[in-house]
């Protein structure tokens, strides 16, 4: 289309040499143009579904991961405003669902974003819970509930018609076309449910719709961590609903969680005489006394006490400091069930893990060299692998898919397959049941690791019934990796740990390397070498409509960027990836921008950490 043609050219005017003044005017047509683009989009839309010729997909989806990654992109433009964001899963929802994420993504996300857009203080909060289910289909209610300025009674039955916005001043001040919420009300009605409004002037609104899916074969539920139940948590933060969700999920999990609304609350409750809580979780961004310093103030009158900060994204550069105050973990808002658990479950088990290395010297004898055949499609996870590997001793043949791997397995001998369970041609849960297979009924069983980035629900299950011995999430964390590789594979002696300098001090980013500058070094460049080219392709397949090539580059994206811990960038790039793999490409401009500006910042923060590097790394 020409605006496609007005984005492709403006986007190639910007890799030329500009001045800033140019830069910046190119960057304000571009904004405006994927604006736009939206609206034509939402026209597009609307025109469909009057014409009845807009059909919804049926596909399988974890409902927690949806909800985490979707509001996860949201949370950058809340937390911008000062704008709480938080959401509530109900415990008796099922997690594995069949129907059109795409669609059921655009609803909530348009919801969302007009409960922020006009909120301007106070919170956005976001409830599933369970309408009416039956064994095969399960009706969802979605809640949206804002503290913005309200809609007028007399108004709020126009909402949902086409190219009405309530209030004309309302359209003059915030802007927008009128069309998002009577596409809403229509995909909605295709999704088998209903959409309405609750709202006051001046005292929010509550926008509420409900949604038919089908249910995946039923799963067992996962039970909470066995290390998370009886301890004591207390929780300290300023938005009573927030509080309130974290500390359902805590009790969720077995765990008992005691609220304080803020620093003072906090001390009260640590200085009562009574049993001091294993664990404080800390919202960084509080009034008066704020996460940073109450975290510090903690660190020195009882160093007993693990804390873990809440982070909005405007504080997640703050990171290197949480480090610094000895925090033991962060979490990114809002704050997810499993990263709640996972994160929580982490910490305390560091609380108990003896220091082993310190204990005891290494032994000087190396252990035997491993020939370690790895299938992963992302260029940047092969030469981190690769690089990881090489520095155990170990050699690496690299492949590009499921099915390259099968054909290397057959024709090779390996003493171990890492996996990637994500991967074009054949995954890896298809690859490892042909490894199996192939040499299943003689000869030693060579173990598999498996590797999978947003793991949900079932995965690891799936994963140990094709055939695999083991299960890592992405990042790989190398200490997690070395060790499974011992486990299934015990070295003849144990190595010298290979990181010489005192790493004592350095940002948790550096954790995910082994402390180890100089691999950390190598990667950094890898990643400049090849997030351009990415970023490009991503743009010309968005030019083009090109689903399939937005998806793998985005898919790169985010196995790169999972490795710098950059979780609002992963998001972006996650959300990209699934709009191509869909190909319902309408709102992926604005995320590619995200995206670019993620990357720009992770550079800038990469430049800054890397003039911290020892002399000599």
């Amino acid at each position: 289309t020409p605006l496609n043609a007005v984005i492709g050219l403006v986007d190639l005017m910007l890799t030329s040499d500009l001045r800033p003044d140019q830069q910046e005017d190119l960057d304000v047509v571009r904004s405006s143009a994927y604006a736009l683009l939206s609206i034509i989009n939402n026209i597009l839309d609307f025109s469909k579904i009057e014409a009845g010729r807009l059909e919804l997909e049926r596909a399988p989806f974890s409902l927690e991961t949806f909800l985490d990654e979707a509001l996860k992109i949201m949370a950058m433009k809340a937390h911008s405003k000062g704008v709480e964001l938080a959401w509530r899963l109900a415990s008796d929802a099922p997690d594995r669902l069949i129907g059109d994420l795409t669609r059921l993504r655009q609803v909530l996300l348009n919801l969302v974003d007009n409960a922020i857009k006009f909120t301007a203080k106070g919170e956005v909060v976001i409830t599933v819970r369970v309408h009416d289910r039956s064994d095969s289909q399960v009706v969802l209610r979605f809640l949206v509930a804002d503290t913005g300025i309200g809609i007028d009674p007399g108004r709020q039955g126009r909402i949902f018609k086409a190219y009405d916005q309530g209030d004309p001043s309302v359209a003059r001040r915030y802007g927008g076309t009128g069309l998002g919420l009577a596409v809403c009300a229509q995909l909605v009605k295709l999704m088998g449910g209903r959409i309405g409004v609750r709202s006051r002037p001046g005292q929010g609104s509550s926008f509420g719709f409900t949604a038919v899916f089908g249910r995946q074969p039923a799963e067992p539920p996962p039970a909470a961590p066995a290390e998370l139940a009886g301890k004591r948590v207390l929780v300290v933060d300023d938005s009573d609903s927030a509080r309130r969700i974290i500390g359902e999920a805590l009790i969720r999990a077995g765990m008992a969680a005691e609220p304080a609304d803020g620093a003072e609350q906090a001390r009260v409750r640590l200085r009562s005489g009574g049993p001091l809580p294993e664990l404080v979780l800390v919202d960084s961004d509080m009034p008066g006394t704020d996460g940073f310093a109450l975290a510090a103030e903690l660190r020195r009158d009882v160093p007993a006490v693990r804390v873990v900060m809440m982070l909005t994204f405007p504080q997640l550069k703050r990171k290197a400091e949480c480090t610094a105050l000895g925090v033991s973990a962060t979490l990114v808002k809002p704050v997810g069930y499993r990263s709640l658990y996972d994160t929580l479950t982490r910490v305390l088990a560091a609380a108990v893990v003896p220091d082993v290395a310190a204990a005891a010297p290494a032994p000087a004898a190396r252990p035997r060299r491993l020939r370690v055949l790895v299938a992963e499609d992302t260029a940047f996870n092969q030469k981190f692998i690769l690089r990881l590997l090489e520095r155990w001793g170990h050699e690496a043949v690299l492949v590009g898919d499921g099915r390259q791997a099968v054909d290397a397995y057959t024709g090779g001998t390996f003493d171990l397959v890492l996996m990637d369970v994500q991967m074009p041609e054949m995954d890896g849960l298809e690859a490892a049941r042909a490894i199996r297979r192939i040499k299943g009924a003689g000869g030693g069983r060579t173990p598999i690791i498996a590797m999978t980035a947003h793991a949900v629900q079932g995965d690891r299950e799936r994963c140990l019934e094709s055939g695999m011995d083991a299960y890592l999430s992405k990042p790989i964390d190398m200490d997690a990796l070395r060790q499974m590789i011992d486990r299934l594979l015990p070295p003849d002696a144990a190595a010298p740990d290979p990181d010489g300098e005192d790493a004592r001090g350095a940002p948790d980013l550096l954790q995910a390397f082994g402390h180890d500058w100089g691999f950390f070094t190598e990667v950094v460049e890898v990643f400049r070498a090849d997030h351009p080219n990415l970023l490009s392709t991503l743009r010309g397949a968005l030019t083009s409509a090109d689903g399939p090539v937005l998806m793998r580059a985005a898919h790169s994206l985010k196995g790169m960027l999972l490795n710098f811990q950059d979780e609002p960038a992963v998001a972006a790039a996650l959300a990209l990836e699934q709009m191509g793999r869909t190909g319902e490409l309408s709102g992926a401009g604005p995320l590619i921008e995200d995206l670019a500006a993620g990357l720009a910042r992770l550079d800038r923060d990469l430049s800054d950490l890397l003039a911290r590097a020892p002399a000599g790394s």
